[in-house]
């Protein structure tokens, strides 16, 4: 069985990157041997303390890849920030040699290193040591066609985990419910301006008034208190404490399947500079959920617009309002929540990922080794 070394984030801390890592071990488990190599930090670490930390993870890759010269790596932390980057050359580069190795890109940026001057020269000297970058979606696999061939770039989406992959009786379910007393919206991501929480909850203000009632379930963790007192104002001050509930960062992937399960939107209105693929918006499909999101980042190509998703304006908590009383209509969720079903299953289901991950890595072994 060929040896597969996954390096990068585990939980905790429990966030979109170390659950990936995560639930990527676990998908490929079957098919490899698989090694762990955690790189992950506490939170409260200084920068010295973060180098020292990865640089102990760096000698361990080490170490393993001495061990098996056959080993693929799978790495899952490469960094697109300029001061991650010059940690990876100082720590995972010297170690890259004569290895097939994939490196994950989570981020919707990665381009910018081939761009500034600070570190095109070093991003170049990084890449060529790395058999294939896959990214999640075809525009930010395209957003590097300069600098990386197209034999260089794969594109594997991401994918639910267990705990969160909704069955089909459990969707039928959800779609035989009764929606005449509380039609529910779900935000699930983290609390930072710039994934619209904020828009979503200025949209509950013009719909307090709404029949069927409609209710906004809330879930992320707060990373500033000043936007946690805006938030609390803003529910104050709309008189939306009966309509709006904030669960906080709910770790229980159960649990996050239950509010998908309970959910008859999903709304993530994200204008994140660096915006990839959110997971939860795939969580949503796999629930049947139609979804209402922006037109933005790795987003544009996950969901298509009057399909199973509604795209609306960045900042625009009006627009917000309409696409949750145009999917009140009964006919018009059905349809678009049999879309979602749809297209998860044909684009997001584990199974699908996990063949192309299985493809992916037995071609790089044997590329490899052909050149050796």
């Amino acid at each position: 069985m060929e040896q597969v070394i996954i390096f990068g984030r585990f939980p905790p801390p429990f966030d979109g990157q170390s659950l990936l890592t995560d639930r990527f071990a676990k998908m490929i488990n079957a098919n490899y041997e698989v090694e762990m190599i955690n790189s992950s930090v506490r939170s409260d670490a200084v920068w010295f303390q973060k180098m020292t930390s990865y640089a102990r993870s760096g000698r361990e890759l080490q170490k393993i890849l001495k061990s098996n010269e056959r080993a693929c790596l799978v790495w899952q932390s490469i960094s697109p920030q300029p001061s991650g980057h010059f940690r990876d050359l100082l720590t995972i580069y010297p170690y890259l040699r004569h290895h097939p190795v994939i490196a994950v890109v989570h981020w919707g940026d990665f381009d910018r290193l081939f761009r500034s001057p600070a570190t095109s020269v070093s991003a170049k000297w990084l890449t060529r040591r790395i058999s294939k970058l896959v990214f999640n979606t075809d525009n930010l696999s395209s957003a590097c066609s300069a600098w990386l061939s197209s034999d260089r770039r794969a594109v594997i989406p991401n994918t639910v985990d267990a705990e969160t992959h909704c069955s089909d009786e459990e969707v039928t379910s959800k779609r035989d419910r009764v929606r005449d007393d509380v039609f529910r919206v779900l935000y699930l991501s983290n609390m930072i301006e710039s994934k619209g929480y904020l828009d979503v909850l200025r949209s509950a203000i013009l719909l307090n008034d709404h029949e069927p009632k409609i209710e906004f379930d809330f879930i992320g963790n707060w990373y500033s208190d000043n936007d946690r007192k805006e938030f609390e104002r803003l529910l104050e001050e709309g008189n939306l404490k009966d309509m709006v509930r904030h669960h906080g960062p709910v770790r229980e992937r159960v649990l996050i399947k239950d509010f998908h399960l309970r959910a008859d939107a999903f709304v993530l209105p994200s204008y994140y500079p660096t915006e990839a693929q959110p997971v939860s918006i795939i969580e949503a499909l796999s629930a049947g959920t139609p979804i209402i999101t922006t037109d933005h980042g790795g987003i544009r190509e996950m969901v298509t617009d009057g399909e199973e998703a509604l795209k609306v304006p960045a900042k625009s908590p009006s627009a917000i309002a309409d696409a949750i009383r145009r999917l009140t209509i009964p006919t018009t969720w059905l349809e678009m929540s049999l879309r979602a079903r749809r297209h998860f299953l044909e684009k997001y289901h584990p199974d699908v990922i996990r063949k192309q991950w299985i493809d992916l890595i037995d071609t790089v072994v044997i590329e490899t080794e052909s050149l050796q």
